[in-house]
């Protein structure tokens, strides 16, 4: 506590050159923290519900052992390094959340929708403080929670931006270009990896298809990191923007997998076909 480091030349020089190899080797370099976070999730939709933050193995495996939900019992869970070097709007926590439909397994077909927004936290982001208001977006966590005094005011109030909000930002911040160039490739070649690597596990109906919802957060270089697949994202609307972007997503969904079987040239909206095997 409170000890200092002083490093000679050399010694810098040497951090520098193994910090230069690590990141060759470590595609997730640039999102780590010096503070070793960790998120437990429950599994088996837990809709936000018992996800903490810790900094401690002990606290991991106490919590895991001492669980005696059928949902999350040993082999239940879900423990993932949290990003900590990631970009953050008005001081504020972000997540973005993507649609995408498979029409098909077997050879894998793969609809990304254009559309899509973002949930902000309800409380400045801390790395020191590791409540749930500061860092878990989920709608489900964040109705709970009224916006904080602390928060910047221009966070949205229904904690809600569409695509297009997030772009304009993102263009005052003078990096226009992050959204087609960095932001929609990484998500897509993001869900495209995932899917390929579980093609041979998942049970798939022919004729059937299946609305996706994928979430990811946004590293201060913009490159975006896939947190987790949701089958079944909900559809409740809790903003204005959620309430036309759920609609249109539905809407566009059944266009997609009913009105094209008769017609390959009918509108599908904002779907276009990322993959097809």
């Amino acid at each position: 506590e409170g000890a200092g480091l002083v490093l000679t030349k050399q010694q810098r020089k040497e951090c520098q050159s193994l910090l230069q190899h690590l990141a060759e080797q470590l595609p997730q370099l640039d999102m780590e923290g010096k503070l070793n976070i960790w998120i437990l999730k429950p599994g088996a939709e837990s809709q936000g519900r018992g996800i903490i933050c810790t900094t401690r193995l002990e606290e991991v495996l106490q919590l895991a052992w001492s669980c005696t939900a059928p949902s999350v019992q040993v082999g239940r869970w879900v423990v993932q390094k949290y990003v900590e070097r990631l970009l953050t709007i008005f001081g504020t926590k972000f997540d973005i959340r993507q649609w995408f439909v498979v029409t098909d397994w077997k050879p894998l077909t793969v609809w990304f929708y254009r559309d899509c927004y973002l949930r902000f936290c309800s409380r400045p982001f801390s790395l020191c403080r590791l409540e749930r208001a500061r860092h878990l977006c989920n709608v489900s966590v964040q109705k709970w929670y009224k916006t904080s005094p602390d928060q910047d005011p221009r966070v949205p109030r229904d904690k809600i931006w569409s695509n297009k909000q997030f772009q304009e930002y993102l263009a005052q911040l003078g990096r226009a270009d992050a959204w087609h160039q960095v932001l929609v490739p990484g998500m897509k070649a993001a869900i495209l990896s995932a899917l390929r690597s579980a093609q041979d596990q998942v049970r798939f109906r022919k004729g059937s298809f299946e609305l996706y919802g994928a979430d990811f957060l946004v590293g201060e270089d913009f490159q975006p990191w896939l947190l987790e697949i949701n089958s079944c994202p909900t559809m409740s609307p809790s903003s204005a923007v959620t309430r036309r972007l759920c609609a249109n997503v539905q809407r566009d969904t059944l266009c997609l997998v009913l009105d094209r079987k008769d017609n390959s040239t009918s509108s599908i909206g904002a779907f276009e076909l990322i993959y097809k095997e």
